[in-house]
């Protein structure tokens, strides 16, 4: 209920300001925290396909990159018979968020260990 809320929040933020891609990412996390990965996933590859996305700082593209990596890893972890794809394209997105960090998030490294190992 409190994820439904937050989103009804982000939705309002982006009505101001529809080139904020971290308050996407932001939807995109609360659709995870539901267990709805697939409608977190659509956010951020929407997101990542716009203009503005390209201009942003490369710290906030590491998570939005990241999020997206969490709602694969979910798709993946669910009797998606393209589980495998859905690990790839997580750990290809890890890859992504790490390079936007500059390498200095243990979190990402720690991710893209446990991805790799699964598939």
């Amino acid at each position: 209920e409190q994820y439904k809320e937050a989103i009804q929040k982000f939705e309002e933020a982006l009505e101001a300001n529809p080139e904020n891609y971290i308050v996407y990412s932001n939807i995109s996390l609360a659709y995870y925290k539901m267990d709805e990965p697939k409608k977190g996933a659509r956010v951020i590859e929407k997101v990542i396909k716009s203009e503005y996305f390209d201009n942003a700082p490369n710290a906030n593209k590491a998570y939005v990159y990241y999020n997206l990596a969490l709602c694969y890893e979910k798709i993946g972890d669910s009797k998606s018979k393209r589980k495998q794809n859905f690990y790839k394209e997580a750990n290809n997105a890890i890859e992504r968020a790490q390079k936007y960090s500059g390498n200095s998030y243990n979190d990402f490294k720690n991710r893209s260990s446990k991805i790799k190992y699964i598939y």
